[in-house]
């Protein structure tokens, strides 16, 4: 039998080769994706400690930490405690406003997935009431 070799083609440990720099490649994406999202989930958890400890702040600024009253981002930023352009992790614009009564506030902000959305809502439990709005993937925390 004549075998004659033109050239044309790949090797069978060319190809293994290439499939192994694919699964490699493919590994690192989707452990990168894995990582970014875990830090922007801490990220959210700072960003809801910082407006807290300014809403506590006015609180006590305005009315003796009785009352929530008139917390917003906007008089947060007028009173200096919080940084003008203050943002999620994913650029949408926080809220924060005072829930009935007056005695807590509610901090609202927007994620760009379910699956994200259930990574804040598990990383914030500890710090108030979580509760997502059906359908839009806003995280709402009614804390203290």
């Amino acid at each position: 039998m004549n075998h004659s070799k033109n050239g044309r083609g790949f090797t069978l440990i060319e190809l293994g080769v290439a499939i192994a720099a694919v699964a490699v490649l493919a590994t690192a994406v989707i452990a990168t994706r894995g990582f970014i999202a875990s830090s922007r989930v801490g990220a959210s958890v700072q960003m809801v400690q910082t407006l807290q400890r300014a809403a506590r702040a006015y609180s006590e600024r305005k009315h003796n930490s009785l009352s929530f009253e008139d917390v917003c981002v906007e008089n947060l930023i007028g009173e200096g405690l919080l940084s003008p352009g203050v943002a999620s992790p994913w650029d949408t614009t926080p809220q924060v406003f005072p829930a009935p009564g007056n005695e807590e506030i509610i901090i609202t902000f927007r994620v760009p997935d379910r699956p994200t959305e259930d990574d804040c809502t598990n990383a914030l439990k500890k710090m108030g009431d979580v509760q997502t709005v059906p359908g839009t993937n806003i995280v709402r925390l009614l804390t203290r």
